[in-house]
Parts: C-alpha cells; structure tokens; sequence
C-alpha cells in the first residue's frame, strides 16, 4: 500500500516547467497578430501622475447635492472620463497594446510576475 503523498513531495520537474516564462519565439508563434507598440512605454511617474492621482482625487471629492438640471458630471463619469484619456494618450504616444499598463495597474492578477 502506498504513503499518501504530501504536496511538499511533488515532483519539482513538473512545477518548473510550468512556471517558465516563454520565449519570444513561442510568444510569437501562440499570437500571430498581437498588437505593437510603435514607442517605448510610459515611465511609471506618467501612469501615477495621468490615472492613479486623478481617481483618487475623484474619490476623495464628495457629490454635493446641486440644483435641478444641473450639468455637472457624476463620479463615475469622471472616472470614466480620467480612463479613457489615459488609454487615448498612452494609443497616440505609445501604441495600441495597452497590456504593459495593465500589468502594472492590476499586478496582484498577473501571473507572470510574482508579486
């Protein structure tokens, strides 16, 4: 009769291969058609200074309670407004593969990376 295994005894053969990070010629083959970006991408400063400080700043201001028919824009339409020129800005000065961006804004879901 076989030990039952403790998952502290699994094969690290399996567990490395894995995790390995795939080449450019893998990445290549798998995605064809794969968007490029013409320049370099932002320095993280411009991704702090042009999304995470406007967002927060939105967050922080309170929705005053305004007259009828008043035309200011709702929190959630400046949030959306503040992303949009951010993807806008980043697809004119960097190129259309917005990924870089979003592996820095939503880090704790990237798999590449351990975080």
């Amino acid at each position: 009769m076989d030990a039952p295994r403790d998952i502290d005894q699994e094969d690290d053969g399996d567990l490395a291969s894995n995790l390995s990070i795939p080449t450019e010629a893998e990445i290549e083959a798998k995605f064809p058609n794969r968007p490029r970006n013409a320049n370099e991408t932002f320095p993280f400063h411009v991704l702090y200074t042009k999304l995470f400080e406007p967002l927060l700043a939105n967050k922080i201001k309170r929705a005053g309670v305004g007259l009828r028919g008043n035309r200011e824009m709702k929190p959630h339409e400046i949030r959306r407004s503040i992303i949009e020129t951010f993807v806008a800005k980043w697809r004119s000065e960097v190129g259309p593969d917005i990924f870089p961006a979003f592996r820095l804004i939503l880090c704790d879901k990237d798999r590449d990376r351990n975080v």
